[in-house]
C-alpha cells in the first residue's frame, strides 16, 4: 500500500486499524464501515464491536509499550479457532527513526495519518480487498504479534503459531522520504504471540 510518507509508531499503527476493518468487510465479519455504525447497532452486531474494540485497546497498548519497537510483524487470520484459519495476512511493521528519535517520543516524523491520508489508504485497501458476504459460518479474527516475548501478558500469550508466507497475503505499507533504521537482531529472539481478545462475525 502506497502511503507517500514515513510511517512512525502512531501512523502504523493506523495503518494496521485501517487494513484490519479492511479485512473484516472483505470476509463479511463486518457488514458495514464502523464509521456507518449507528449509535445503537442492532443486537447481532454488539459482540463483534465489543471485540473489535478489545482487540484495538490491546494493540494501542502494545504500541504505546517500552518494547513496541521490537514489533517486527503483525499477522490477521480469518478461521473457526487460532489454531485452524483458513486465511491469513502478515503485515510487516517497520518504524521510521529519526536523529531525535528515543524509547519515549518517535521524533521529528512523528504524526498520525490525516483524514485524506486515511481515505487515500482505504481506497486502495477497498480494491485490494472489496467487501464480501461471508464466506464460512462461524467465522471469526484472530491477531498475532512477532516481537519480544517481554510483550507477553494478560492479553497476550505464548504462540507456537507458524505462518507458511506462501500460504500468507502480504499486506504492506510503503515508507518514502523518511530514515526507516532498524536494528536487526537475530530471527529467534523473536516470537509469535497471540492477541487474547478476538472478533466473532456480526450480522444485522
Amino acid at each position: 500500500m502506497h502511503t507517500g510518507r514515513c510511517l512512525c509508531i502512531h501512523s502504523s499503527l493506523q495503518c494496521l486499524d485501517l487494513a484490519m476493518q479492511s479485512l473484516l468487510l472483505n470476509h463479511g465479519l463486518l457488514p458495514c464501515p464502523l464509521s456507518l455504525m449507528p449509535a445503537s447497532p442492532p443486537p447481532g452486531i454488539v459482540k463483534t464491536l465489543n471485540g473489535i474494540a478489545k482487540v484495538r485497546e490491546v494493540l494501542r497498548s502494545v504500541f504505546r509499550s517500552r518494547y513496541r519497537r521490537s514489533i517486527r510483524e503483525v499477522a490477521i487470520c480469518v478461521g473457526p479457532n487460532p489454531h485452524r484459519f483458513v486465511h491469513a495476512y502478515k503485515i510487516p511493521v517497520s518504524i521510521c527513526d529519526a536523529e531525535d528519535s528515543h524509547d519515549e517520543s518517535c521524533g521529528s516524523p512523528c504524526s498520525e495519518l490525516s483524514d485524506v491520508e486515511k481515505r487515500r489508504i482505504n481506497r486502495q485497501l477497498f480494491l485490494a480487498f472489496p467487501p464480501e458476504e461471508a464466506r464460512h459460518a462461524g467465522q471469526r479474527m484472530f491477531v498475532f504479534l512477532r516481537g519480544y516475548d517481554n510483550l507477553v501478558g494478560e492479553d497476550i500469550e505464548e504462540s507456537d503459531i507458524f505462518f507458511h508466507d506462501d500460504k500468507c497475503s502480504l499486506v504492506e505499507f510503503d515508507h518514502e522520504g523518511c530514515s526507516a533504521r532498524m536494528t536487526e537482531s537475530a530471527d529467534d529472539v523473536f516470537r509469535w504471540m497471540r492477541v487474547v481478545p478476538f472478533i466473532v462475525h456480526g450480522k444485522i
